[in-house]
């Protein structure tokens, strides 16, 4: 409540506590997916939102994470290689989508980020398997050499733009 209290500034940028909460829970699982082999514990007002076991398995920290239906939403994409660049994760079954970008999950190298690229690439690929107005379901692993992906092309760091954009919507795509 007082994190921002001789920051007048900023203090307007805080919103109402529901929403703050759904903030920090959307990075909680960001993080959580960037690192499955650390357990991770969320708790709000003395209880947990997010109690998650360390796994090795990526598939075993999405069901964790999101439930079981979800899971049987997805299916497995690659591994891929190309020039240099790996892709593995899972994507949304044929029909299967969201009017907004909420379960759309990009790790580049251990780091979740999200990337214009990526996400119209899948719509792209996706091509008629979505309703008009759906967003593809994702959660991609990729991993490349970093000098490619500039880090700074957002003030959180969270968006990136590849140096050789074309070469990462192939591989998505």
């Amino acid at each position: 409540r007082d994190v921002f209290f001789n920051v007048p500034a900023r203090r307007k940028f805080v919103r109402g506590e529901e929403t703050e909460s759904a903030h920090i829970l959307g990075v909680m699982q960001s993080l959580a997916l960037s690192a499955p082999e650390v357990a991770i514990e969320c708790k709000r007002d003395g209880r947990n939102v997010l109690s998650l076991p360390a796994s090795s398995n990526p598939a075993t920290r999405i069901r964790d994470l999101f439930g079981g239906e979800f899971f049987e939403r997805l299916i497995p994409v690659g591994p891929f290689e190309w020039e240099g660049a790996r892709i593995e994760g899972f994507a949304g079954r044929e029909g299967e989508g969201r009017r907004d970008r909420q379960q759309q999950f990009l790790i580049l190298n251990g780091r979740a980020v999200s990337s214009p690229e990526v996400s119209g690439a899948l719509r792209e690929a996706y091509g008629g398997l979505l309703p008009t107005g759906r967003q593809p379901l994702f959660v991609l692993w990729v991993e490349m050499d970093p000098v490619l992906a500039d880090c700074n092309a957002h003030p959180a760091k969270r968006v990136i733009r590849f140096a050789r954009p074309e070469r990462v919507r192939r591989l998505v795509y």
